[in-house]
């Protein structure tokens, strides 16, 4: 099965998608320290390269790098020039005082973190699949496990919510990698009392959110 990363309101995003599978469960300050091939899309021969020519060799030398954080700088800047001021952020401005250049240096090494949640927050759309999907509870009670698997396997894997329960009210947003092509899944609730509901054979090709309901000893999904 390849679900990647799920997504509660309230918790952070999961940077799964930026990573390949075998390091998609693993901490940031390990994944930090990793080789910049640990990163989705990049192959082992554009790690040799960036290592050769900038002396990149993991994650946080890329995401450290000066010449890497200058340019961003100057992307942003480029849009923000204002031709015939003099105070503008203009080339010239910039060849003529390297104090600024330094300034901006410290400014992208100070916001890396916001740098990295726009990214995130970008790559959700760039590499969702076809299956994702948002889960609603709706069922009235704090749902303590919750499982989805493809229907054709006999087996439920790992819990998404990990520890963390689903609050009546609250959704979950559940993605997968991009080159999952299974259409139909089973999706399996557990309560705190070890009581269990299952849905069998959703097809998340055609359900972008799926809203879980209980009342009277009855439980029933609403999808959309």
């Amino acid at each position: 099965m390849r679900l990647i990363s799920i997504r509660l309101r309230r918790l952070a995003v999961n940077i799964n998608k930026a990573l390949d599978k075998a390091f998609e469960t693993k901490p940031l300050k390990e994944i930090v320290n990793a080789p910049v091939d640990a990163l989705d899309g990049v192959s082992a021969s554009d790690a040799e390269l960036l290592a050769k020519a900038f002396g990149i060799k993991s994650i946080r030398d890329l995401g450290t790098n000066k010449f890497f954080l200058m340019a961003q700088a100057i992307t942003v800047l480029a849009e923000k020039e204002e031709y015939g001021r003099s105070d503008c952020f203009s080339a010239t401005f910039l060849q003529r005082d390297m104090r600024f250049l330094r300034e901006i240096d410290m400014f992208f090494r100070n916001t890396l973190i916001g740098i990295a949640n726009i990214f995130l927050v970008l790559s959700t759309s760039a590499f969702a699949a076809d299956q994702d999907f948002l889960v609603v509870n709706n069922t009235g009670v704090e749902i303590n496990e919750l499982y989805v698997s493809p229907s054709r396997v006999d087996d439920w894997e790992e819990d998404l919510l990990n520890g963390k329960p689903l609050r009546h009210g609250e959704d979950l947003e559940i993605t997968f990698h991009r080159k999952e092509n299974a259409a139909k899944w089973d999706l399996k609730v557990v309560d705190h009392q070890g009581n269990s509901i299952t849905w069998d054979d959703l097809n998340l090709l055609e359900i972008s959110e799926l809203t879980l309901n209980f009342k009277n000893g009855r439980a029933w999904a609403n999808a959309k």
